[in-house]
């Protein structure tokens, strides 16, 4: 129920998508401008989204979110110079997969095209556990911390409220 969820897709699952390339591109993410399928004066309840990222440095980047698109299969897509990274069936926990359903890594260059795959996890499960552990422990200094602190988290969410008045404005906006 829209009414009960402080956002869409962009919310929920972009927010996975950009974090992603952030982590990938290690830069952090300078403007935003969005599209959704939202009108501007309804509240975030999006069923698609699309972002497109000015990142430290220049570097540009986009990511996609979506309830149900096959595109968001491979969600995340690093296009430059020398060749191309694409993720596919990291949400396939949300949405299905394609294919054998393992998440994996795809890169495209003028040497050829390589796939790593990898396991399925419970990733949500697996940082919620641990989450837990560093509650328990209460020790910070024993190496146990969350797998998101919570600087990354409020960055998140400054690009997603960004993306949002980006949405409304019709216009860049500067993460702040």
């Amino acid at each position: 129920d829209p009414a009960h969820r402080p956002g869409g897709a962009v919310l929920s699952i972009g927010d996975h998508a950009f974090d992603t390339l952030c982590w990938i591109t290690g830069r952090k993410i300078d403007t935003v401008l969005a599209v959704t399928n939202a009108s501007s004066n309804e509240p975030p309840n999006e069923r698609v989204g699309h972002l497109i990222l000015k990142l430290e440095g220049g570097a540009a980047g986009f990511a996609g979110a979506s309830f149900g698109a096959p595109w968001s299969q491979s969600p995340i897509e690093i296009h430059g110079t020398l060749g191309s990274m694409m993720l596919h069936n990291t949400y396939s926990y949300l949405i299905g997969a394609v294919g054998d359903g393992r998440p994996a890594l795809e890169y495209r260059g003028e040497g050829g095209t390589a796939v790593q795959h990898f396991a399925e996890s419970e990733c949500f499960r697996l940082e919620i556990e641990r989450f837990n552990r560093c509650i328990e422990s209460g020790n910070i200094e024993s190496g146990d911390t969350p797998m998101t602190s919570g600087e990354e988290a409020l960055l998140n969410m400054r690009v997603t409220e960004a993306a949002y008045a980006s949405v409304r404005s019709g216009c860049m906006q500067t993460v702040r």
